[in-house]
């Protein structure tokens, strides 16, 4: 029984009473026609669902007959069969014409003016579409598909490439492609807590609390040991122009890291740079 059939009834119990019929309400009217409305939609949904199903099922279908084209079109230098070449042949009374070599990156050798059939998703309206635009349709509406050599086995095509029986439960190391000097790396497992406990350190250094280190603004005097005589001429003699600088290699500063940064090249600076050349710099942290 349909929502209808239950309005009539309900209807039908509410007209008669006491065996006197009564004029059915307005707002009852109302509420009959909104449910008639709803069943109605219900039905252009349902029609709709059953369309878009349809549309997926050409399309799929759609595909597979133009992947054959397009194979077919990299091996043989004749034109591409339609799916109505006997009928065409018959209707406009010429045979299919030989293909001019040109290479396109898309199609492969053909000529970029010859026409093929193409099915409209949704309907079952075939029209002839030059064959580049063919492809450039298909191209844009399957980016990720990829074209394999005829000639060429596709496991060696993809030999690069790792399959995986399930990619919730298959391992994987995401650092086994990693170079093997990052293995000699220094990770961080927390940067921001280490950068705090480093500057807390450091305030305590620079108060003297620390044992055994001067305090920041402090006089000291350095004895070295060992030092060759040349190294020491060398820097007996830099120090009268230039002051000598000491300093030491803190806790992380004697560690291999790897930074990923962007520089930018200064507006004064208009020499040329090569790609991939080797630059040095000074990065103070």
């Amino acid at each position: 029984m349909t929502s209808v059939d239950v309005m009539m009834v309900i209807h039908f119990h509410l007209q008669r009473s006491n065996g006197i019929f009564y004029r059915m309400d307005d707002g009852m009217k109302e509420f009959q026609q909104m449910l008639i409305e709803v069943e109605t939609e219900a039905e252009h949904l349902l029609l709709a669902r059953h369309q878009m199903v349809e549309n997926d099922r050409i399309r799929n279908a759609n595909r597979e007959a133009m992947t054959g084209l397009r194979r077919k079109a990299k091996t043989t230098k004749s034109s591409v069969p339609t799916p109505f070449e006997s009928i065409m042949k018959e209707v406009e009374g010429s045979e299919s014409k030989t293909l001019m070599k040109e290479i396109c990156k898309t199609c492969g050798n053909h000529d970029a003016e010859e026409h093929t059939w193409m099915m409209f998703p949704g309907s079952d309206f075939f029209a002839r579409v030059p064959f580049h635009a063919a492809h450039a349709i298909l191209d844009k509406e399957f980016p990720d598909e990829v074209e394999t050599p005829l000639d060429v086995p596709s496991r060696k095509c993809f030999a690069k490439y790792r399959g995986l029986k399930s990619f919730r439960t298959s391992s994987w190391d995401p650092k086994e492609s990693l170079p093997f000097d990052y293995a000699r790396t220094f990770g961080f497992d927390n940067f921001s807590r280490t950068q705090k406990h480093v500057l807390a350190k450091v305030l305590e250094v620079d108060k003297g609390i620390e044992h055994e280190c001067a305090a920041a603004g402090s006089y000291v005097r350095l004895h070295i040991k060992k030092v060759p005589l040349d190294v020491a001429s060398k820097l007996c003699g830099a120090s009268r122009n230039l002051p000598v600088v000491v300093c030491g290699l803190l806790q992380h500063e004697s560690r291999i890291y790897v930074l990923h940064f962007s520089i930018k090249k200064h507006d004064s600076y208009e020499t040329p740079i090569k790609s991939k050349e080797a630059l040095s710099g000074l990065m103070i942290m």
